[in-house]
């Protein structure tokens, strides 16, 4: 007899003996007595469940990534030889991440343990939202002798930056040195006057070069920004879509300098235009944008390179005229 079954006659003896102790115990006394049996009774069965308990792992190839960029999770459960690993079908997204593609390698043999095999699943992410996100636990089923046992990974936490973070603040010339003290001799004119005529070229220069600057970081609008992502799209990548909803949003926050609050395309054209910074038609317009992003992600919609590159025109169109818009007003 092993020491479940002596544990499991011992509660039996003791049940049959406490049956009346139990009974003259208070009404709210009683349910704690049963509780306490029972929970012991399903300590004993899983104790029983696996000899040797499998494991799982996940582990992303990277921490910290920029918006629609993609990488990888990568679960791997260890059982014994024998063993049948169940993962989920079908996933299209875990948590706020998209899953772009799958692969798997099954029933592997352990190199550290002969009696052991490995299950290991490969899904590529990515996320067109900003902010501290969460991949959340995955449940993995794994059978073995009759019996089945249910594994869930830990949640991985991913950074995804968007392109907003981390801008040069225009008004701040980081790149221009403060005026350097230099100690000039009093007993000599000639150096004096030197030193002055230096300092004097200095500040000149330094003047200059604050005025390039300067218009440099004019040209730096969110109109350029945008033209510059524009040119880079390519009409014959699959996610042309919520790349350009993604240049679009960017656009709205950066020319309206909204905070990045991880908002939606359509919450940020609904906001400007309860403030009147947008009218209706503008409104609409971008909506239809954002609105074909979403079909192309959740609903699998797919245009040719020509209707891609349509679509990347009418955009850069729409953004255009209302900088120009912007700028007339």
């Amino acid at each position: 007899m092993n020491q479940c079954q002596q544990l499991q006659s011992r509660m039996a003896d003791g049940v049959r003996a406490r049956r009346n102790a139990v009974t003259a115990l208070p009404e709210r006394s009683r349910p704690n007595v049963i509780a306490l049996l029972a929970a012991t009774a399903v300590l004993c069965f899983a104790s029983t469940t696996f000899a040797s308990d499998p494991t799982v792992t996940a582990v992303a190839s990277a921490d910290q990534v920029q918006v629609a960029e993609p990488f990888t999770l990568e679960i791997t459960v260890e059982a014994n030889q024998g063993s049948k690993v169940t993962f989920p079908e079908g996933q299209t997204a875990l948590g706020d991440f998209d899953v772009r593609d799958t692969s798997d390698a099954f029933d592997i043999p352990s190199a550290d343990d002969p009696g052991k095999r490995t299950w290991t699943r490969v899904l590529k992410l990515e996320s067109l939202a900003a902010g501290e996100l969460q991949i959340p636990p995955m449940n993995i089923q794994v059978g073995e002798n009759g019996k089945v046992a249910l594994l869930a990974t830990q949640p991985v936490r991913v950074r995804v930056a968007s392109v907003l973070e981390d801008r040069a603040d225009p008004t701040q010339f980081r790149d221009i040195e403060s005026v350097v003290d230099v100690s000039i001799p009093e007993n000599n004119r000639n150096s004096m006057v030197s030193w002055g005529t230096g300092i004097a070229g200095l500040a000149a220069l330094a003047l200059l070069v604050g005025v390039a600057v300067q218009r440099r970081r004019r040209w730096t609008t969110p109109l350029a920004w945008a033209r510059e992502q524009f040119d880079a799209l390519d009409p014959a990548d699959e996610f042309v879509l919520a790349k350009l909803s993604h240049v679009a949003r960017e656009f709205l926050v950066m020319q309206f300098e909204m905070p990045e609050t991880g908002s939606t395309p359509q919450e940020i054209t609904a906001r400007l235009l309860t403030e009147s910074q947008i009218d209706a038609k503008t409104c609409d317009r971008f909506n239809e944008l954002f609105d074909l992003a979403d079909k192309s992600k959740f609903a699998g919609l797919q245009l040719s390179p020509d209707e891609s590159a349509r679509a990347i025109g009418d955009s850069r169109t729409l953004i255009e005229q209302l900088a120009n818009d912007l700028d007339r007003n």
